[in-house]
């Protein structure tokens, strides 16, 4: 159980954190586009008691728990190396047409160097 959590506590705790970088630095998106996916990431835990409230009422296999775990991992595994065979997308802005180095700044619609 104490792996359970622990197991938990890495995905939600470090995808958000790598979703931070990749959108907002490689992709250089707006912050509502960021805010978005965040929110869908963290929407299955709010349905947290709607999914206790089911392997109460239908235990599988005559147990409560381990099985929805073992499924809820399944899914979660799946659902990442989704992700990992997915290629991605070319960087917003951060290399150089020219020179095909990363840049260190930009210039913004207004002029201004970011």
């Amino acid at each position: 159980l104490y792996a359970q959590y622990f197991a938990v506590g890495v995905v939600y705790g470090g995808l958000p954190q790598t979703m931070y970088g990749f959108f907002l630095g490689y992709l250089n998106v707006d912050a509502y586009v960021y805010a978005t996916a965040t929110t869908i990431v963290a929407l299955p835990w709010s349905f947290k008691f709607l999914f206790g409230a089911i392997n109460d009422v239908l235990p599988i296999g005559g147990e409560r728990r381990r099985p929805y775990i073992f499924l809820g991992w399944a899914v979660c595994a799946l659902a990442l190396w989704a992700l990992a065979a997915t290629p991605l997308p070319e960087p917003y802005w951060c290399v150089e047409e020219d020179k095909q180095k990363y840049k260190k700044f930009t210039t913004t619609k207004s002029g201004r160097r970011v």
